[in-house]
């Protein structure tokens, strides 16, 4: 999950599995509601800071959260 500044001055949130490449077509907009029907656990990040990245390695796994990497 990361949640990061956009170019307008606010802030997107994005959902990944890490499995490989993703191209645009695999992208959906979703509300937050439907996430959280299937991951509840999620609502504990919710106050992700702007800019950082939260990972953990399987559902249920305890979340860890880092600053985005700049490239």
């Amino acid at each position: 999950m990361r949640h990061q500044s956009d170019e307008e001055g606010g802030s997107t949130w994005e959902f990944h599995a890490n499995t490989g490449e993703h191209s645009p077509s695999d992208f959906l907009i979703v509300a937050i509601k439907e996430i959280l029907d299937i991951d509840p656990s999620i609502a504990t990040i919710l106050d992700l800071p702007i800019d950082n990245v939260a990972v953990r390695r399987e559902v249920g796994g305890v979340w860890h959260i880092r600053p985005i990497e700049k490239a």
